[in-house]
């Protein structure tokens, strides 16, 4: 992310390279092959690292930014959804968050695809038979980046929500209503927080405590919205 922060605007169209590619392209595949390159740690800096470019004002002035978001966003998705590798999984996520809301980086494709590696990631944090065979230490970790990778999605989806241009085609919502159980159980947790958080800001500020920012998120409401789920009088029972 900050190699291509320091690239001069003319460094990102011009031909950078002996196979004629530019320069910011090929950075921008030299990121996708880490994400999909072990070890995990190398994945993991690459994930965090295209998260850095989505903020770049060299990325988001380069004429070949459409291109290059389309390579980053797709390897993005598919580690979000399906990295067994829960600290890539969760890196995925968070730079997922991190594409910029401006409507020409959400094309209707886009938001299916994040909201497809979202429903995959809820499902895959589904309790499997293998949960609690470890040590302790392997239990307390794995509970841990649980915790984590849930918020990550929450505050991804709530990303989606604000900024993806069309409503969720067939093969997006199939995929979804895979994750309505975890799903359910995780705008709850998300939209608990914010009104923990809420409450907390308004008790350090001394204003009187509002509702606001812990009731039906804005998730809950783009999905009811499009009949993707109940509503929120329906959702809290399972």
């Amino acid at each position: 992310g900050l190699l291509v922060e320091v690239l001069p605007p003319e460094d990102s169209t011009v031909e950078g390279t002996s196979k004629g590619a530019p320069l910011l392209q090929r950075l921008a595949e030299a990121l996708v092959q880490g994400v999909a390159s072990p070890p995990p740690k190398c994945q993991w800096n690459a994930c965090r690292a295209i998260g850095q470019v989505y903020q770049s004002k060299a990325f988001l002035g380069c004429s070949l930014r459409s291109q290059v978001h389309d390579l980053l966003l797709k390897t993005l998705c598919k580690e979000a959804g399906c990295s067994t590798n829960m600290k890539v999984r969760i890196q995925a996520v968070q730079a997922l968050a991190q594409v910029p809301p401006d409507a020409a980086f959400w094309a209707p494709s886009v938001g299916d695809a994040i909201l497809v590696a979202l429903s995959e990631a809820i499902v895959a944090m589904a309790p499997s038979e293998g949960d609690g065979e470890g040590t302790r230490v392997e239990e307390r970790q794995r509970v841990s980046y649980a915790k984590q990778l849930r918020a990550e999605v929450y505050l991804s989806g709530q990303h989606w929500a604000a900024c993806a241009s069309v409503p969720a085609s067939s093969s997006a919502r199939a995929a979804l209503a895979l994750a309505l159980p975890g799903l359910r159980e995780l705008l709850a947790e998300g939209e608990a927080a914010g009104a923990a958080e809420a409450m907390a800001e308004a008790a350090a500020s001394g204003e009187a405590t509002t509702t606001q920012r812990g009731g039906c998120s804005r998730w809950r409401a783009r999905l009811a919205e499009e009949g993707l789920m109940p509503d929120e009088g329906d959702a809290s029972s399972k």
